[in-house]
């Protein structure tokens, strides 16, 4: 069973991919409105998959990108913004983003990003 965190300071957000998440058959899902509290919970618990906002109020998604992977260097990572930079992009790829979602998003695009997530995990495995 995958794990998943998502991070995003957007409740709306968050209410949107946990709900898609759920209709595509995950039910083991974290959602974390701050870094600070999705820190806490990547110390407490192994996550295979995290969503991470790159656009956050009191920090930057790209920052989290890397602590994510000094507490848990196999999780992976999907990196969403409603920018399409491609600088920031790049930033998300360099720091250790496994895929990059634009905001707004369909349902079948956040589908194929975890299934592109899962191919890597078993591949790893």
């Amino acid at each position: 069973m995958l794990k998943i965190v998502i991070l995003d300071d957007s409740i709306s957000t968050c209410t949107v991919v946990k709900h898609i998440l759920n209709n595509i058959g995950y039910r083991d899902i974290t959602v974390s409105y701050s870094w600070n509290n999705c820190e806490e919970q990547l110390l407490s618990k192994i996550y295979n998959i995290a969503l991470i906002d790159i656009i956050l109020h009191n920090v930057q998604g790209i920052t989290c990108i890397k602590k994510i992977h000094e507490i848990q260097k196999e999780c992976k990572i999907i990196a969403m913004s409603v920018r399409s930079d491609p600088i920031i992009i790049k930033k998300a790829f360099i720091n250790g983003a496994n895929y990059y979602l634009s905001k707004p998003f369909e349902e079948h695009e956040l589908h194929a990003a975890i299934d592109t997530i899962i191919k890597k995990i078993i591949n790893i495995n």
